[in-house]
């Protein structure tokens, strides 16, 4: 799949923040609802800081694309979206940095966010 810029990034993860969201209202385990919670409110202060610094380095991202709905089913589904959305990022994390050391870092944390709670859904739920 080919790595395109920070918009694409932003438009994927709020595809998954609005899944997770869903997912997080639709479960039963009490485990899986907080690891959605964190998740979800995690996203968008992380791509926030993402997008506001790329644009610091490079100007405006300009339209940010729709992503295709994510499926939100909790369980299974939910870990195994997030868990691809994971390796999305680390696939294309140099391409959208564009070589900036401090834009990969907030790459990498979003990354360390979304490792983190596909490990809490995947181990803990």
């Amino acid at each position: 799949m080919p790595c395109e810029p920070v918009a694409e990034l932003a438009s994927r993860m709020f595809a998954l923040r609005d899944a997770v969201h869903a997912a997080h209202w639709a479960t039963r385990s009490h485990a899986e609802h907080e690891a959605l919670g964190g998740l979800y409110e995690g996203i968008p202060g992380a791509v926030d800081a993402l997008v506001e610094a790329w644009q610091g380095q490079f100007g405006l991202v300009g339209e940010v694309p729709r992503a295709a709905p994510v499926a939100a089913a909790p369980g299974g589904a939910i870990a195994a979206a997030v868990v691809s959305h994971a390796e999305w990022i680390a696939s294309c994390r140099e391409a959208v940095a564009k070589g900036s050391p401090g834009l990969l870092a907030l790459v990498d944390e979003l990354l360390a966010l979304l490792l983190k709670s596909s490990y809490k859904l995947l181990s803990l739920s």
